[in-house]
């Protein structure tokens, strides 16, 4: 989905990021991953800039559950996820990550594991991450 209509969750605004093929089944197209995985990738920074600014940082939290939703919902968008998990920002690799236990485990807990061995509350995130995994706790995005 991507920002254009007003919607009742919360004031953010969503519109539909998806097109009805022939055969009445809604899809994403290859512009929309695109646009929706530039967004992803954004709104950790910006989270991460937020940090001082609770209802900003829940906003920008909020979008990133449903960006990641619609991107779940394609192997284009999955696909696009787990490339993120090399991103040179901390904050990119974490939610990549964490989005991507669900398909690419490995993968995803590689990354979460060198978060792990930094500082700070990317450090601490990861931390929890991956001792939830560990115990068998499915991740509620996957």
């Amino acid at each position: 989905m991507y920002a254009t209509d007003a919607d009742a969750s919360g004031g953010l605004e969503f519109g539909r990021s998806r097109r009805p093929s022939k055969d009445g089944v809604w899809r994403m197209t290859e512009v929309d991953v695109s646009a929706l995985l530039e967004e992803y990738q954004a709104t950790p920074t910006a989270w991460d800039l937020s940090q001082r600014d609770a209802k900003e940082t829940n906003r920008l939290y909020d979008r990133l559950r449903v960006l990641a939703g619609e991107l779940r919902s394609s192997d284009a968008g999955r696909h696009g996820i787990t490339a993120l998990i090399r991103n040179p920002n901390v904050g990119v690799r974490l939610v990549a990550a964490y989005d991507s236990l669900a398909w690419a485990p490995d993968e995803a807990v590689r990354a979460l594991e060198e978060i792990e061995r930094g500082r700070g509350l990317h450090a601490v995130t990861a931390k929890y991450t991956l001792k939830a995994f560990h115990v068998g706790r499915p991740n509620s995005n996957g």
